[in-house]
């Protein structure tokens, strides 16, 4: 419903809303694209869970959840593995609890699992688009994996399972909307072949994603990236983004504090020529 109008005259404007929100704005507020870029190249950084069964309790629910990271595979392969079980009802959203008697036993059972999170890249294939008017239209977001990409899915997950494995799972859950349980590494490969690419991709893992980046790309090229390489929009004088859009391509290593980097940097810049951006 329409609440009010309201107009605010500034200087200067910086966007950062992130990589859905940032391109999705500047497309209901009409902002040249000349590149053809704006809103494309959404890379999302993938993760499936994979948990593990151990002999002990483990009450991996408790305290801190991300305090194990492997990051040998991180430039070679492009997979990151955290530590980090799932509080319960993040497992409900995932599908992953069973029902009746079989989510009776699941619960029981629940302080002997331990869950990690494998990451893997994607090719920034995705996009983000505002159709329709600034008030009626609406947005899409749109991401599946190709084959390659599902196959990386399929790695990272593996690659966790062995790491379970060897630490001494006695089980391991592949987090697959298919129930697959595997009992021993010695018969992980022979799980993961039954595991299909199914519709696109997207009704096979159970997927998540916390950090999705690239869709306002950075770059010197006005035809070729959507923000300048101080921040400002190419086009449109006085606007600047700072935000996790700006990564001209995917990354495999966490972006968080890369997101950081840029915000200062891009505040920097206007720092440096504040005198020419604010009046008085």
């Amino acid at each position: 419903a329409h609440v009010a109008d309201m107009q605010v005259d500034a200087d200067l404007v910086v966007l950062a809303a992130g990589a859905i929100h940032s391109p999705l704005i500047m497309q209901r507020s009409g902002v040249e694209d000349r590149s053809g870029q704006l809103g494309r190249n959404l890379s999302i950084q993938p993760f499936t869970q994979v948990m593990g069964k151990f002999k002990e309790p483990l009450y991996g629910f408790r305290g801190a959840l991300v305090g194990v990271q492997v990051d040998e595979f991180t430039r070679s392969d492009g997979y990151t593995i955290f530590s980090g079980l799932a509080e319960p009802e993040s497992l409900m959203a995932q599908g992953d609890m069973k029902a009746g008697k079989a989510h009776i036993d699941f619960m029981k059972d629940y302080k002997y699992y331990a869950g990690v999170n494998a990451f893997s890249t994607d090719q920034g294939r995705g996009y983000v688009q505002w159709d329709g008017d600034a008030y009626t239209g609406g947005k899409t977001i749109h991401w599946n994996p190709n084959r390659e990409e599902f196959e990386n899915m399929k790695a990272s997950a593996a690659l966790a399972a062995r790491i379970f494995f060897s630490g001494g799972a006695e089980k391991v859950f592949m987090p697959t909307f298919q129930s697959l349980e595997v009992d021993s590494v010695f018969s992980l490969d022979e799980k993961l072949a039954e595991v299909d690419y199914g519709i696109k991709g997207m009704y096979t893992f159970r997927s998540n994603s916390f950090s999705p980046h690239g869709t306002c790309r950075m770059g010197a090229d006005s035809y070729e990236s959507v923000v300048a390489p101080n921040g400002e929009v190419h086009g449109t004088a006085g606007l600047f983004v700072a935000d996790a859009s700006l990564i001209p391509e995917p990354m495999s290593a966490p972006p968080q504090w890369t997101v950081q980097a840029l915000a200062k940097y891009v505040s920097d810049q206007i720092n440096a020529k504040a005198s020419s951006y604010f009046i008085g």
